[in-house]
């Protein structure tokens, strides 16, 4: 994405989770971004408070995939930003709000990232195709 844009990601909720299922998605969204709006889904209400957007409904079944969308303007300097994310389940929460450490490891649970440029992004910025219980600008909540 790019600097001052307006953008939209979508952040996945996979299945298989063997939890209860997911009634509500609370993103905290980054310093810079601005504009921040759920976009709209069935079955779904979306709330901006402060910097806080929750998703509640559904529920969606923990074996059904999903998503929700966040439409923004993009923040405008270049870098990293990551969208903290806690899903809330009918009984329990997990919170996808960790970063990698100095070494660049991947944690368990990482906020989901999104790369802003300067630049239209060229395939090598792109982030990898999200594994089945990973987090990136495609989140897997799974």
């Amino acid at each position: 994405m790019r600097v001052g844009k307006t953008a939209k990601s979508a952040y996945n909720v996979g299945r298989g989770c063997g939890v209860p299922g997911t009634d509500s998605m609370k993103f905290q969204i980054p310093t810079g971004v601005t504009d921040a709006v759920g976009v709209p889904k069935d079955g779904w209400t979306a709330t901006l408070t402060g910097d806080t957007l929750e998703f509640k409904g559904g529920p969606l079944a923990p074996d059904q995939s999903d998503h929700f969308d966040i439409g923004f303007t993009s923040p405008a300097t270049p870098g990293e930003i990551r969208f903290p994310v806690i899903q809330m389940f009918e009984v329990g929460e997990l919170a996808w709000i960790e970063v990698p450490d100095a070494s660049g490891v991947e944690p368990e649970h990482p906020a989901p990232p999104t790369n802003i440029t300067e630049h239209a992004p060229t395939s090598a910025e792109l982030p990898p195709a999200p594994e089945e219980a990973t987090a990136g600008t495609t989140a897997d909540t799974s």
